[in-house]
């Protein structure tokens, strides 16, 4: 789904609540023409829908119906240790865990299509970011077959190099979906911690105290790095999954209001187009 606001922090100073913003620089309604009912699917030459897509109930980051999508998923959570846990991170470290969430949100109701459906199989699940920009054509389930998947194999491509990119996945399984999305497995010892980029552990200590929330010298990134989304990502797949890599190929687009290009911008061989 499509957010028309975001809450990430710009200094390490920004309130840790977050500080939902409209976005601007591009018209966000057309993007949402994706998931219209015209376009539920994609046709192969043979005239078979060979790649569905479904709309996830939307929400905005920071907003109120944010708020009770993560309460409603929250309580779904028997495990009381895994739920102080998220509600550690959705509070101390809001816009990684908005991320987060949204992903296994949609997840959830991937789930409850196949369910309610039970006609519905899928033969994998490939996940990307809306602005992901694929420069070459992307790999065909073929390609997988190929290299021998197996139901433990996690695809993402090698921007990141010795990180995992948080920006696309080919997930061949529902074992290797599950894993993927899990807010359970995010929070298992070792997985995600409280740091990262703009991260102010004064404030969000501060916040903790407000909240009553309790937490563990572990629970913090002993290195700042450690607390990137890459990293995380990268920790909780390696943990159960078999994470291989395709070439890049891809980038992120990010625009601003100027139509300009930047290709040589040391940012733009790492994944992202910052300027067009």
């Amino acid at each position: 789904h499509f957010s028309f606001t975001d809450n990430r922090p710009n200094v390490n100073s920004d309130d840790p609540k977050g500080s939902p913003s409209t976005l601007g620089g591009i018209e966000l309604e057309r993007a949402d023409e994706l998931f219209n009912d015209a376009n539920a699917g994609w046709l192969h030459p043979n005239n078979k829908t060979f790649l569905v897509h479904h709309h996830v109930a939307s929400y905005d980051i920071g907003s109120e119906a944010e708020s009770k999508a993560m309460d409603v998923m929250e309580e779904e959570i028997g495990n009381l240790t895994v739920r102080s846990r998220l509600r550690m991170l959705r509070h101390g470290d809001p816009r990684r865990y908005s991320m987060w969430f949204a992903r296994a949100w949609m997840w959830r109701f991937v789930k409850e299509l196949e369910e309610t459906t039970r006609s519905t199989a899928f033969d994998f699940y490939a996940f990307a970011r809306p602005d992901l920009l694929w420069m070459v054509p992307s790999p065909t389930i073929q390609f997988f077959h190929y290299f021998h998947m197996t139901k433990t194999d996690a695809w993402v491509h090698d921007t990141n190099y010795g990180d995992v990119p948080d920006t696309f996945a080919y997930l061949p399984t529902n074992y290797a979906a599950e894993e993927y999305f899990s807010l359970e497995r995010l929070v298992e010892p070792g997985m995600a911690c409280l740091g990262g980029p703009n991260f102010n552990r004064s404030l969000v200590s501060m916040r903790f105290k407000e909240l009553d929330i309790q937490t563990a010298e572990t629970d913090w990134c002993g290195i700042p790095s450690h607390g990137w989304s890459e990293k995380i990502l990268g920790r909780k797949m390696r943990r159960n999954l078999n994470v291989r890599h395709l070439p890049a190929g891809n980038a992120i687009v990010r625009p601003v209001d100027e139509t300009v290009c930047q290709p040589l911008h040391p940012k733009f061989f790492i994944g992202f187009v910052e300027h067009c």
